[in-house]
């Protein structure tokens, strides 16, 4: 499967709410992210700590919008709110 079809299906999974389970089934071990407040992480266990920590400190979720993908090569950064 190529990276576009499986970023697709992360993003369904993230869309679920299921976003710690999202990053357990599809980030590669040594996966490094950045976000806009300009957190980062070196691999897919710091990234699991950071996933479960935001979805532990969310009371109740009232929705989930997926906004925008962009893959280029192995990259890919998808926007939700």
């Amino acid at each position: 499967m190529d990276i576009k079809s499986k970023v697709a299906e992360m993003d369904s999974v993230v869309s679920t709410g299921a976003i710690v389970d999202a990053v357990q089934q599809f980030f590669a071990d040594n996966a490094s992210t950045s976000d806009y407040n300009g957190g980062t992480t070196i691999n897919k266990e710091q990234m699991v700590q950071k996933m479960e920590g935001f979805a532990g400190a969310i009371a109740q979720v009232n929705g989930i919008t997926h906004h925008a993908t962009i893959v280029d090569g192995n990259e890919s950064a998808s926007e939700f709110t």
